[in-house]
């Protein structure tokens, strides 16, 4: 079984404590909505009126208020990559990149990106209640109200928890780096070790075949001869007992 290859993997500064508590608090900021819309998938009208809970009591709004739900927790849960062991090196359970540490563009990137659109998305929450919602009851135009301004939060949040872990981990990329050029030439001298090692073997097999064909020979001119093998042949395997029974059978022959 070949042994599974090791990745060089650089390892960062831990993550102050005011960021770890910032990518826990993202996870809890999509909570209270995405429970809201399971709700309403369950038949509950959650704040709306009876008519105006109507366009939401079909399969399809159903299927997307779900698949919703579980989308923004399951984002909401990735910013704890920002400030876990896993986002830093892929878990050895994934398969093929298992093991192999994390570039970090890879994940301020998409975080970046994500904080932005974020907040962009949210920025106008606070502004819930000065727009009319006649579709709605007056307890579920507060609830909604409520329920949806944590979620202002999510961006910025999401971008300091991003630029924390640009700044520790961008020392790393050195390290990593040097790490990699350092496996990279140990694996190139230990090609070079086994290339001689193999060329070494190869040119001792290279002569079996000619002692074997000398002393094959010699064995059957003297069987021609009447005289049986070659006194004091010891192995017919090519080493250091086939060249003493060489030497040894052109001395009988001489005599």
């Amino acid at each position: 079984m070949r042994p599974q290859e090791e990745h060089p993997t650089a390892t960062s500064a831990p993550p102050p404590r005011w960021v770890v508590r910032a990518a826990q608090l993202i996870t809890l900021l999509a909570l209270p909505t995405g429970l809201w819309r399971l709700a309403m998938v369950c038949g509950f009208p959650s704040g709306y009126t009876e008519a105006g809970f109507v366009p939401f009591d079909t399969l399809g709004s159903k299927l997307w208020m779900l698949t919703l739900s579980v989308a923004c927790e399951l984002l909401a849960l990735l910013s704890l990559g920002l400030v876990r062991p896993w986002g830093e090196t892929v878990p050895r359970w994934i398969p093929v990149i298992g093991g192999r540490p994390v570039r970090p563009l890879a994940a301020v990137v998409p975080a970046a990106a994500g904080a932005l659109a974020l907040t962009a998305l949210w920025a106008a929450m606070p502004l819930w209640w000065t727009y009319p919602h006649p579709d709605m009851t007056p307890a579920g135009h507060l609830l909604v109200g409520v329920i949806y301004q944590p979620l202002v939060l999510w961006g910025p949040l999401l971008g300091a928890v991003t630029v924390s872990y640009y700044r520790r981990t961008r020392g790393s990329r050195t390290a990593h780096t040097r790490l990699s050029n350092g496996a990279y030439e140990h694996a190139v001298t230990r090609e070079r070790r086994n290339r001689v090692r193999t060329h070494g073997h190869r040119r001792c097999s290279w002569s079996q075949p000619v002692i074997h064909r000398v002393t094959s020979h010699m064995r059957e001119e003297r069987r021609a001869a009447g005289q049986g093998g070659c006194p004091g042949q010891t192995c017919e395997i090519p080493g250091k007992e086939t060249r003493e029974g060489v030497v040894r059978a052109r001395f009988h022959q001489r005599r």
